[in-house]
């Protein structure tokens, strides 16, 4: 008997140990579970654009004057920039001719052109008009957004030597002229 009591002891013991191995490995190994879950982001493209102010007035002495254009757009956002003037249908003359106009009938003529950094001229003397498409064509300036604003100066002068239209020889009141910046993206 004692050899029986002896193995009864030795699996008594086995069984007692096991069981130890088992919470010790329960213990020291923890169990995990998870679940995944993505963060996605979506860019659009978006621009703005500030205008800092009027120009002028204009005067017989003083051709010129200027104004600062900015346009902010997401970096890599391609952007197109037109500039109509409210009486740039009038007719006077062609492209890239702008028209301020008194009152009445009488018209200045004047042009617009740009320099700025991050501006492309599609005119060699940066001059900016409206030429009836949408986007422009002619007479635009481009750029592509770096997501800060890309200014430019924009400068306004009235011609002195294209009778009737000219500063110089313009009857005497008041013309303006509204120009509509417009930006596609």
């Amino acid at each position: 008997m004692p050899v029986v009591h002896r193995k009864n002891h030795i699996m008594a013991l086995a069984a007692i140990g096991s069981a130890m191995a088992f919470v010790l490995a329960d213990g020291a190994e923890a169990l995990t579970t998870n679940a995944p879950f993505n963060v996605t982001a979506t860019i659009s493209n978006s621009c703005t654009v500030v205008a800092s102010g009027n120009i002028g007035p204009l005067t017989e002495v003083t051709h010129s004057g200027s104004n600062t254009v900015t346009i902010t757009c997401n970096n890599g956002t391609g952007w197109t920039v037109d500039f109509a003037g409210s009486n740039d249908t009038a007719g006077q003359a062609t492209l890239p001719y702008h028209y301020m106009k008194d009152s009445g009938t009488n018209y200045i003529e004047y042009v617009l052109t740009g320099t700025g950094s991050g501006w492309t001229f599609s005119d060699g003397s940066n001059r900016l008009a409206h030429d009836g498409n949408n986007p422009p064509t002619t007479f635009m300036a481009t750029g592509t957004g770096s997501g800060t604003g890309q200014a430019a100066t924009i400068t306004a002068t009235a011609t002195s030597g294209a009778v009737p239209y000219s500063i110089t020889t313009a009857p005497t009141g008041s013309y303006s002229d509204t120009v509509t910046v417009t930006v596609t993206f």
